[in-house]
């Protein structure tokens, strides 16, 4: 009855793709309760512990909680809160995950900037697709195959751009 009534009243905010999703998140969510109480009737400590001990996505899980809340205006905040902090740590170990690959590859920090550009003369010799996988490999421990992005020109913009896809629209000076 819960989910029908949050399908019924989203219908027409959010794509059916996004509600085939929330629903089987919400279905996993509703197993780990292991009980007959509405996600909406669930005081938020409970939601935090179920999130907490769940062996599923704890930022999936936690999610629809907030948006079924959400739909019935029901208080959100220490939810809200507890999805920052995750966020935050899985970005901290993102990026520790990322250094430790790049420090076990056996390539310094030295060797990699060294790649990139002409000593001779202090600037970059790679350009384009390159030089973005190295700016963002160097610069925010990224690597590249955890990029899935379409890098297009300024003036194909118009119709290539999409809601589906990951983009970087290069333009002479600037690339956004």
């Amino acid at each position: 009855m819960e989910w029908i009534e949050f399908e019924d009243n989203q219908e027409d905010k959010i794509s059916k793709k996004t509600l085939d999703t929330y629903f089987n998140d919400y279905l996993r969510f509703r197993n780990e309760m292991k009980d007959k109480r509405t996600i909406y009737n669930t005081p938020q400590r409970d939601i935090k512990t179920i999130v907490q001990n769940t062996q599923y996505n704890k930022r999936a899980m936690l999610n629809i909680a907030i948006v079924i809340l959400k739909s019935k205006d029901k208080p959100i905040d220490m939810l809200i809160k507890y999805r920052e902090d995750i966020y935050g740590e899985k970005k901290e170990q993102q990026a520790e995950k990322n250094r430790n690959i790049i420090l076990n590859s056996q390539v310094s920090y030295e060797d990699l900037i060294s790649t990139i550009t002409d000593k001779r003369v202090g600037n970059y010799v790679v350009s384009g697709i390159d030089f973005i996988l190295f700016y963002l490999l160097i610069k925010f421990n990224t690597r590249n195959k955890d990029l899935v992005i379409k890098v297009i020109s300024s003036k194909d913009k118009k119709e290539l751009l999409n809601k589906e896809e990951n983009f970087i629209v290069v333009y002479p000076n600037k690339a956004v």
